[in-house]
């Protein structure tokens, strides 16, 4: 799925603790993953168009600058990639724990034992739509890549902000 190949792609190409830091060209103190945005509407507008994204159409658009010159850094073409599956999932009509599992999610905090809370946090994943678990699973797989890559207590706040949005909202 093109989820799939996105997640893969970056966790290949860039899952490092720069993926969600600032740098001194691309400033984005949200924590927003930052991306040159003539790639990112390339890349956004070729998987609206296809169904299935290979690993070489995601670095032949991953890869398109502003001026159309190539971006020759892993870094850069990850920072594409990921800005585009970020983007999908917080484009969803619902965040990645719908609406109706809100409550759930907040109440996990309460369970005391951690092997309680790991159960109940699969058996609410496992009541949610396919794609939002799919989703999960690939965010979390990047987010994993990047942690073990010695991400420091900076990255992890950029990592909470640029995904709160996406994982967790209150219902309208």
């Amino acid at each position: 799925s093109l989820v799939t190949a996105m997640g893969e792609f970056v966790r290949a190409h860039g899952a490092t603790p720069h993926l969600f830091h600032d740098d001194a060209h691309m400033s984005a103190p949200d924590g927003i993953i930052t991306a040159p945005a003539s790639a990112v509407r390339a890349l956004r507008a070729a998987c609206e168009q296809h169904d299935v994204v290979s690993h070489h159409t995601l670095t032949a658009f991953a890869v398109v600058g502003t001026d159309g010159a190539a971006n020759s850094s892993d870094a850069v073409r990850a920072r594409v990639v990921a800005a585009v599956l970020l983007q999908y999932a917080r484009e969803l009509p619902q965040p990645l724990c719908p609406f109706d599992a809100y409550d759930d999610v907040l109440s996990l905090v309460d369970i005391s034992s951690s092997s309680r809370r790991k159960k109940a946090i699969c058996k609410l994943v496992l009541t949610m739509p396919p794609l939002h678990q799919m989703l999960q699973r690939e965010l979390l797989l990047v987010l994993h890549d990047v942690a073990a890559a010695g991400a420091d207590g900076n990255s992890a706040v950029a990592l909470a902000r640029a995904f709160a949005s996406a994982w967790l909202r209150a219902p309208p």
